[in-house]
């Protein structure tokens, strides 16, 4: 049974009294993506942008952009590259 909830945190009732506190973490980020975008991000790592270029075109926080590339690359559609996240270097 869950007591409260206060910014992120929660307290919940567990078995024999015990009680434990979770935290629900970025809860500021935006997990929910229209396809279009992640087919966009697709198309820009595959041209070497970097994670900030990305998250500028798509006009996101850095940490959403770092998200969504791990989405891609957990799903196969995108694969390590020789600069990584630093994109091509000039």
């Amino acid at each position: 049974m869950i007591q409260r909830c206060f910014r992120g945190f929660i307290t919940i009732m567990a078995r024999e009294g015990e009680v434990m506190t979770k935290v629900i973490i970025l809860e500021d980020l935006n997990f929910m993506w229209d396809i279009k975008d992640l087919d966009i991000t697709v198309r820009l790592w595959k041209e070497g942008k970097s994670l900030f270029e990305i998250a500028k075109i798509l006009k996101c926080d850095t940490d959403e952009a770092w998200l969504v590339l791990m989405h891609l690359s957990r799903e196969g559609r995108i694969r390590k590259r020789k600069n990584g996240l630093f994109g091509e270097v000039a």
